[in-house]
Parts: C-alpha cells; structure tokens; sequence
C-alpha cells in the first residue's frame, strides 16, 4: 500500500473521470489510510470543491466516492496538497518502526497540510494498548512530532 498507487488507481478510474467532468475545479485535499497489521487496510483519498465541499474516494474491489459528512454542517475549507510526494506510506512505515518500538498493530495515516507543511499525521496503535502520535514531514521523512501515549490516557475515569 502507498499513496502514489492509490492516487494513479484512483485519478485512472472511469469514476475518477466522470467526477472531475462534473467538477472540474475539484482538487485533492486529503489522503486516508490504515494500515491494519491484523485485519482490513483501507485507502481513500479526498478532493475539495470551491465551494467546500469535500468528496472522498474509496478504494475497495472497484473505486467508489461518497460526499464527505460535515460535522454540524460546517464546511471547512481544505487546503491543495501536492501529489508529489517524496516521502511515501512504505517510509512512514520504516520510520514508525525505527521511532516505535514495541509490536505495531495499526497505523492510521494521514496525509494533510498542518501548520504550513504537508505531513504525514500518525496515530500508531500499539500492543499493550500504547498510542503513539506521529508528525512526518511529506518531503523530508523528518518527525516533527512524537508523543508516546496510553489509551487509557483518554479515558475518564468516572467516581
């Protein structure tokens, strides 16, 4: 699994193509992945309207698209991300494992822009119920950020 596949898979599709015919100015925003080392990987990738709107495509047997839900009906609008990446999901996944250092169960990648810079965004599931929260610089593969973490961190405990 990699970006640059899903991209080429997604923007070659038949799908892809009547969309873009009907939304011409529909840009990509947004890229969605989980890497699922015990169960179901995904992929989807998001184009963005002027207009707000957010249209995401899903990679299963065929490619499919739905519009995004907002929450409450706000509509943010989302940046243009460059499709040239030169740090793709086989490097993150390299990187994770050199930074993380216990037995990785899922990775949920995903690429978008964040305080000036496209980042690869990680939320690394663990075993032992440990998260770890990863920042990867698109096009260095520098971490940027790293936050090693518990689940039940995010728990409230109720008295």
């Amino acid at each position: 699994m990699n970006f640059s596949s899903a991209l080429e898979k997604i923007e070659s599709s038949q799908v892809f193509k009547q969309f873009k015919k009907q939304h011409p100015d529909a840009y990509f925003c947004a890229g969605f992945f989980v890497i699922d080392y015990e169960g179901t990987s995904q992929q989807q990738l998001d184009y963005c309207l002027k207009d707000g709107r957010v249209f995401t495509f899903i990679i299963n047997k065929e490619i499919s698209y739905k519009e995004a839900e907002t929450i409450e009906g706000k509509q943010q609008k989302l940046s243009k991300l460059n499709k040239e990446i030169k740090v793709d999901l086989p490097a993150v996944e390299n990187i994770v494992k050199e930074k993380v250092k216990k037995k990785i169960n899922k990775i949920i990648a995903v690429l978008q822009e964040y305080q000036d810079k496209q980042i690869w965004n990680l939320n690394i599931m663990t075993e032992g119920f440990g998260i770890t929260q990863m920042h990867i610089d698109s096009d260095s593969g520098e971490v940027l950020k790293l936050e090693k973490r518990n689940m039940f961190d995010f728990i409230k405990r109720v008295k």
